[in-house]
């Protein structure tokens, strides 16, 4: 498998944001893109920053 190579062409803008939020966008492609990122990398908690002793 390849690295993902943005296409900086195609990128208008970059916005940081809660998943919630994003889910919640005006589009059911957000909510299924959403789905998929949380497959990929669950939430974390405080606990799982922390360091470790």
């Amino acid at each position: 498998m390849q690295p993902v190579q943005p296409e900086l062409a195609e990128v208008k803008g970059v916005l940081w944001m809660p998943r919630a939020d994003f889910a919640a966008l005006p589009s059911a492609r957000f909510a299924r893109m959403s789905e998929k990122l949380l497959a990929l990398a669950p939430a974390r908690t405080p606990a799982d920053l922390a360091p470790s002793s």
